[in-house]
């Protein structure tokens, strides 16, 4: 007895997971060209939405010298709208990722296609925002001007770049010995694109995602002093944000800060899926108690909290 088969995803599409309630989750992919960074997460979250990951195929691979931000999401963004993924759709980016996951968003709304929940893994537009002035965190700032400094001083004092080492001030630094040889190629061409990036507002028009959603890592001292939505809320109508427990780099791999990850997203998609929704039970508190979502998590708290000890760094 034949089985049916998935439908044949677009080059740059491939399916990480099955289908689930929830619909389809696609991870947007890194400066690495790969969702590797999300495997951790998607082995905790696969129950609940299906998943999908973006990569670079031949045809991006040959403009990758040309490519920005904006022209990468709208690329992706037809292959995803040509994929015909189950839905509701949900977008997905980590650091950089969240970029182009925005960008997609935005370009599949042009093309009648609404994106449900767009996630924001600790990506931070705030620096990247038009008329942002650094000096409006000047902790962050000073971390940053030092750091920068520390790296880079032999360079500032006449001495040779290391062509290995990718780093423009405020920006973060790319070693790429530290990538796998097979990305480091993609880094050099799309590093330049993250550089130059600086998002248009999207508060006007249709076909916002229903949801934004921030996650932020709440031991990562360069967002000391940074509003807790990173910046988004000046390029979207609304985002809600859910804190979790470490840092930047750690958020995806460390197990503890991937569990918190995972319950955030599980959490999210809870309360903007009726079908999952708690049953109706006799008023006995008050009468909003069979329209919550599961304990913790109402629909419409602008901040969430997954960690009720916050660690400071």
């Amino acid at each position: 007895m034949n089985r049916p088969t998935a439908p044949r995803l677009p080059p740059t599409l491939v399916r990480l997971t099955g289908p689930a309630p929830a619909g389809t989750l696609v991870f947007m992919h890194d400066l690495g060209g790969s969702v590797f960074y999300a495997r951790s997460l998607v082995q905790q979250i696969a129950g609940t939405v299906g998943c999908v990951g973006t990569r670079l195929d031949a045809r991006l691979h040959k403009d990758l010298d040309r490519l920005t931000v904006p022209e990468l999401g709208r690329r992706l963004a037809e292959d995803i709208a040509r994929a015909a993924l189950p839905g509701p759709l949900h977008l997905g980016g980590f650091s950089f990722a969240g970029y182009v996951a925005f960008e997609a968003a935005r370009h599949l709304a042009t093309l009648g296609v609404q994106v449900d929940t767009l996630w924001q893994f600790d990506s931070e537009i705030l620096r990247k925002v038009p008329g942002y002035r650094p000096w409006s965190a000047p902790l962050a700032e000073t971390r940053r001007i030092l750091g920068y400094t520390r790296r880079n001083w032999r360079v500032m004092l006449g001495g040779k770049q290391n062509p290995d080492v990718l780093h423009v001030y405020g920006d973060v630094p790319m070693y790429l010995w530290e990538h796998p040889e097979g990305c480091r190629e993609i880094i050099r061409g799309l590093y330049p694109a993250m550089i130059a990036y600086r998002p248009r507002p999207w508060m006007d028009g249709p076909g916002h995602p229903r949801r934004t959603i921030v996650i932020r890592g709440t031991q990562e001292r360069r967002y000391r002093g940074f509003p807790e939505d990173l910046g988004w809320r000046q390029l979207l109508p609304q985002c809600d944000v859910m804190d979790v427990s470490g840092k930047h780099l750690g958020l995806m791999t460390d197990p503890d800060s991937v569990a918190e990850v995972a319950a955030a997203v599980h959490n999210g998609l809870a309360a903007g899926t009726p079908t999952q929704a708690p049953p109706e039970t006799p008023p006995t508190t008050s009468p909003e108690a069979s329209t919550t979502a599961p304990p913790g998590t109402p629909p419409g708290v602008q901040r969430k909290t997954m960690n009720d000890e916050r660690t400071s760094a």
